[in-house]
């Protein structure tokens, strides 16, 4: 898709790296190395969330409205002029993820809700 938009005189060739396709826990190592994201896809969305790392979403719309609420995600339209800060964003990457690790703390509860599950399950069952 970067060469079907014309994008790539947009990328620092230096400092984004493009890859092949991935299985889920390739993807999970390489979020773990990467400063930021810039993906099309859905799930990468909120995995790059889970991660901890900022996202920038290639499309109009994106399913996941709350990580772009919580600015762990930056919605560029890719046919629209707006693509054109994609060089700035990606030079912010350390900025838009310090304010990112502030702003976003456990949206999504602490992970504790399967322990609490189960005691309640184990309560009613005595």
């Amino acid at each position: 898709m970067i060469d079907s938009f014309a994008l790539s005189k947009l990328l620092d060739k230096e400092s984004i790296k493009i890859i092949p396709p991935l299985g889920y826990f390739g993807i999970l190592k390489v979020l773990q190395l990467a400063d930021m994201v810039i993906t099309d896809s859905g799930g990468l969305q909120k995995e790059a969330f889970f991660a901890r790392r900022a996202c920038v979403t290639l499309r109009k719309s994106t399913e996941w409205e709350d990580t772009v609420k919580l600015k762990a995600n930056v919605l560029l339209d890719p046919e629209s002029k707006v693509i054109s800060t994609l060089p700035e964003i990606c030079r912010d990457s350390d900025r838009i993820n310090k304010v990112f690790n502030r702003l976003v703390s456990k949206p999504y509860g602490d992970g504790s809700a399967t322990g609490k599950i189960v005691k309640a399950i184990i309560k009613e069952m005595k």
